[in-house]
């Protein structure tokens, strides 16, 4: 999954589990750059900005690690993190050695070689949920301090009159296609109350929502 995506499913009612491998940008480059020249495949050409998640082929060995990696969750003590970061590597390697997965590792490249895109990306995925600063910076994998400084680098000006003019724009979209009602365009577009959203929307517009539906 693509930062600032999520699925999750359950089916009949079965009890389930899941592990989740959270991987920095950075840990990927190293893991790449060391194994790309081990490995057979190549990356494609390019990966559709609109895929959010990558299905990776399931293989003998990849069935095998997850049953492998199992007992680390519940040993006691936990194992030791270097221990954990080589079954980490094991796990990426199976994974970049395997032809089906090559539109994975052409979006893995793609990450590393352009980091901008992907700040872009994640901004553009996520300004109509009402998150603040610091989860926006999360997500961008920045403290916040180099995300508002990344920020101004590529957008030309503040995150707060970004995500408001974003907002604001979305919202004006909703009310001419739609006819849902003014403060469920408000909180699906990210403001955080009504009254929040009627005062920046007649401050941009001059208008209040209800008069742009109607102008």
């Amino acid at each position: 999954m693509r930062k600032s995506a999520f699925q999750q499913g359950k089916f009949h009612e079965e009890a389930w589990q899941v592990i989740v491998f959270a991987v920095h940008d950075d840990y990927l480059k190293k893991i790449v750059n060391e194994f790309q020249p081990q490995t057979t495949i190549s990356p494609l050409g390019r990966v559709s900005k609109a895929d959010m998640l990558f299905e990776v082929n399931s293989n003998d060995m990849l069935n095998a690690f997850f049953f492998s990696i199992l007992p680390y969750f519940k040993q006691q003590p936990p194992p030791a993190e270097k221990l954990l970061e080589l079954k980490m590597r094991e796990l990426m390697l199976n994974i970049l050695s395997d032809e089906s997965n090559a539109t994975l590792l052409t979006y893995i490249k793609h990450i590393l070689n352009d980091r901008i895109s992907a700040f872009i990306e994640v901004m553009e995925a996520n300004y109509m949920y009402n998150l603040s600063l610091a989860e926006f910076a999360k997500l961008t994998q920045h403290s916040l301090t180099s995300f508002k400084k990344e920020f101004g680098n590529i957008f030309k000006v503040t995150p707060g009159k970004w995500l408001l003019e974003k907002r604001i724009e979305a919202a004006c979209f909703h009310l001419k296609t739609t006819g849902n009602p003014v403060v469920e365009i408000a909180y699906r577009c990210g403001f955080e109350s009504i009254t929040h959203f009627n005062r920046a929307f007649k401050a941009k517009l001059n208008a209040t929502p209800l008069q742009y539906r109607a102008g």
